[in-house]
Formats: C-alpha cells, structure tokens, sequence
C-alpha cells in the first residue's frame, strides 16, 4: 500500500486536501436532514457512514495496485458510487443539520444555559473539565496522540522510515501510516522531523482524572438534583461527541487516506472531462460518452 501510493503522482498526493475542498465547496450535497437526533442513533448512523466510506475506498486502491492507470477511474458509475459516499460522509459531518458539529454545539449551548446561574468560571470548568476526556490514555485527542506515537517510533527506530523497514513494521509506524500520513512516507518522514521533538499538550499542567472530577462535582452540588441529572447526561454525551471530533473524525475525515483514494476519483473524472469542480457535470459528461 505504501509503495502504490508512493508511485501516484505527486501533484495528485500533495494537492488532495485542497482538491477535496474545493469539490466539496464547489457542490451542493443532497443528504436528508433529521430532528432531534439522539447520540446512540447518531454514533450508529457515524459508524455506518464511515464503514462504507472505506469500504470504497479499499475497492478504488484495489483498481491501482493492479498497475491500472488513473483512468480506470474515470466513469460515470465509480463517480456516482463516490458522490454517494462522500454524500453519506456529509451527512454526520459538520456541513449537515444533524451532524457531529450541530449535535455537539446544540448539547454545549445547553449545557451553557443550566450553568449560566453559576457564573462564567462555573461554565469554563465545568466544559473544559466535565465535557472531555481526562486521564484516559484511550481517549486522547488527535493531536496528543499523533505526537505520543513519533515518540514511542523515535524510541523504538530512532530513524526516518524507508519502505524496506515495513517487512517488519513497527507497531507506532504502522498506526501513523494508517491513521495521520494516508500510508506516505514523504509524509510520515516529513512529521518525524517536525515532531521528534516534541512533547504533548495538557489542558492544565497537573490536573488529574480525579481533581478534574472533584472540581466539576463541586460546581455540579450547586444546583439542583434534577438540574445535575440532566447536566451530567449532557455532559457524557460532549465527551463522546467531543472524543469523536478531536480524535476519530481527524483520522476518517477526507483528509486521510480513505479521502485520497475517493479524491483520484474526482482527479480521473476531472482530467477525462475537462471539468474542473461539478461533480454532477462530470457525470452527466462520462455517461454521454458511455463511460
């Protein structure tokens, strides 16, 4: 896999974020919009979306490692198989109604209102120290993560990764190949030498699992039974949304490697058609050609 996307262009690897960008703000998308979502039915609906995401994707690697070429991908049936995908992606994402963004936002906003009696302090903590994960090494954002995994690999190797060092893979290696660096080397050589160094962020230097605990059950006793009830349901929900968002949504969102492949799809219908951002005109075009 490593090897298959090194051999891509580059200018199709290095350009995938922003060509992902401007397709999917060049495009409406017609995903439905739901009411009053509830969290288990929405991680359901996440995973579900997500699953078939990849699934795509891995049959679209399929297709190049074979050493077919780019214009393999260049019909009007891979196009709408991919516009569905990323339509489903979308629709738990932040541009959808009843996506991760609105269901955390709308759960924060009312958290923020049974707190506001309790003073601006009593909301900072609480949020900041209630509605996130602290203290669980499985539940840490993407951003400590990634920076603890180059230096357990920086412990371990202590060198850039070349393709030879994969017949017996690192375990750290494997998982930033896989989850931050769309299985590149340039680019996992590239955040080696930027994150050797470095050393992850808390968000208070010595706050514990358990001082954050007890300062959020001290705001929590000031109101009443029935109000800490609903606060502490709240608040279990924007830990698992908020797990979702600073964590799993970096690592499946379209800037990782599942978004590569759907992106040379995008890339082929683009290159055969001459168009540059429609994803509706591509297909209209290829399936006038019968293709």
């Amino acid at each position: 896999m490593v090897s298959a996307v090194g051999a891509f262009r580059p200018n199709l690897v290095d350009g995938a974020i922003k060509r992902y960008q401007d397709v999917i703000r060049g495009n409406c998308w017609y995903f439905p919009v739901l009411h009053d979502v509830d969290v288990p039915s929405f991680l359901v609906r996440w995973g579900k979306a997500h699953a078939a995401y990849f699934e795509l994707a891995d049959e679209i690697f399929a297709l190049l490692a074979k050493g077919k070429p780019l214009s393999v991908l260049a019909t009007s049936s891979m196009l709408t198989r991919v516009i569905q995908s990323e339509t489903m992606r979308g629709w738990v994402g932040k541009r959808s109604p009843s996506g991760l963004d609105a269901l955390l936002d709308a759960r924060v906003t009312q958290l923020e209102g049974l707190l506001a009696p309790l003073g601006d302090d009593a909301v900072d903590d609480v949020l900041s120290y209630g509605g996130v994960y602290i203290g669980n090494p499985d539940r840490i954002t993407a951003e400590h993560e990634i920076v603890e995994l180059f230096a357990i690999y920086h412990r371990e190797v202590g060198r850039e990764l070349t393709v030879d060092m994969l017949d017996a893979p690192n375990e750290a290696a494997l998982s930033l190949l896989r989850g931050y660096c769309r299985y590149s080397l340039d680019g996992f050589n590239a955040k080696y030498r930027t994150l050797c160094g470095a050393t992850p962020r808390t968000p208070r230097a010595g706050m514990s699992a358990d001082e954050a605990l007890g300062m959020v059950t001290q705001w929590l006793a000031k109101l009443t039974a029935a109000e800490r009830d609903l606060v502490q349901t709240l608040l279990d929900e924007t830990k698992v949304l908020n797990y979702l968002n600073l964590n799993l949504e970096v690592k499946y969102s379209f800037k990782g490697w599942a978004g590569l492949m759907h992106v040379l799809v995008f890339a082929a219908c683009s290159e055969a058609t001459g168009i540059s951002t429609d994803v509706y005109a591509m297909r209209n075009a290829l399936a006038k050609k019968g293709e």
